[in-house]
C-alpha cells in the first residue's frame, strides 16, 4: 500500500470529499489528488501532518506511512469496516543513535558526538540489521532539494551503494557531509543536490588519491523533532 491509497483510504472512511479534506487541511484539492494517485510521491512532512490533522489521524498512520513508504509491505489488504484493523502499518521499537557530526579519524562514531536517538520500524531494523544503523542530524543546504536541512537521515552502514543512492562519506579528511553518489570510468563524484546553484560536485579522479570512505546510504530521513 502506497501513502496515495492509505490518504484516499482514510478520507473515504470519514465520507469526505476532496475538497472538504482540503478546506479543513489547507492543502489545496488538487495536490491532494496528486497524493491519492500517486503522483506526487514525496509530499513534503508539513502536509502530511496538516492531512493527518483534518482526518483525526491519532495514530499517526500518515506519517508512519510516509517514513516507511521505501519498506514494501506484505501483501495489499482489502480496505472495509475500520481502517484501524485493516491498514499495516510498520511498528516502531529499535532505537539509533543520532549524530551531531561524524569527525574524521579513528574513531569515526564518537559518543561524544551523540545528541539523541530515534525510532526505527522494525522492518528496516529486519533489512539493514541494527548494528549497521546509524542517524546524522543534517545541517546546511547542500541537499536541500533531497533531505532538508534539520532532519535527521538514517543510514545503513553495509548496505551496497548505487549511482543515485545519497551516502553520508568522509572526504580528504573532513567531517561527514552527505552527498548524492555517482561514478563514472573516470571519476567518483560526490553531488550537491540543492536549490542553491553555489554548491559545486566534489569530484575525485580514479587514477589519482582516492581519499574517502564512505559511512552508510541513506535509508530514508524524517524530521528532527523524532529525536
Amino acid at each position: 500500500m502506497t501513502l496515495g491509497e492509505l490518504l484516499k483510504s482514510m478520507r473515504q472512511q470519514m465520507s469526505m470529499g476532496l475538497n472538504q479534506l482540503a478546506l479543513k487541511s489547507g492543502v489545496s484539492a488538487s495536490q491532494i489528488s496528486r497524493i491519492e494517485n500517486d503522483e506526487q510521491k514525496n509530499p513534503t512532512i508539513d502536509t502530511v501532518k496538516k492531512l493527518s490533522a483534518a482526518l483525526n489521524d491519532t495514530d499517526k498512520k500518515l506519517l508512519k506511512m510516509m517514513i516507511f513508504s521505501d519498506f514494501k509491505l506484505e501483501g495489499t489488504p482489502k480496505i472495509t469496516g475500520d481502517i484501524t484493523d485493516t491498514v499495516p502499518i510498520p511498528t516502531l521499537s529499535a532505537k539509533v543513535s543520532v549524530y551531531g557530526s561524524i569527525r574524521a579519524g579513528s574513531p569515526a562514531f564518537a559518543q561524544q558526538e551523540i545528541i539523541g536517538e530515534v525510532i526505527v520500524a522494525d522492518k528496516v531494523q529486519q533489512k539493514y540489521g541494527k548494528k549497521n544503523l546509524f542517524a546524522l542530524m543534517v545541517k546546511g543546504n547542500s541537499m536541500n532539494r533531497k533531505v532538508p536541512e534539520g532532519t535527521v537521515a538514517i543510514f545503513a552502514k553495509e548496505a551496497a551503494i548505487e549511482n543515485g543512492d545519497v551516502v553520508a562519506v568522509l572526504i580528504d579528511g573532513q567531517d561527514a557531509t552527505i552527498k548524492q553518489y555517482k561514478e563514472t570510468s573516470l571519476a567518483v563524484i560526490f553531488q550537491p543536490m540543492s536549490y542553491d546553484e553555489k554548491f559545486a560536485p566534489i569530484i575525485i579522479p580514479k587514477r589519482g588519491e582516492q581519499d574517502f570512505k564512505i559511512l552508510g546510504k541513506m535509508v530514508y530521513f524524517v524530521s528532527g523533532d523524532y529525536i
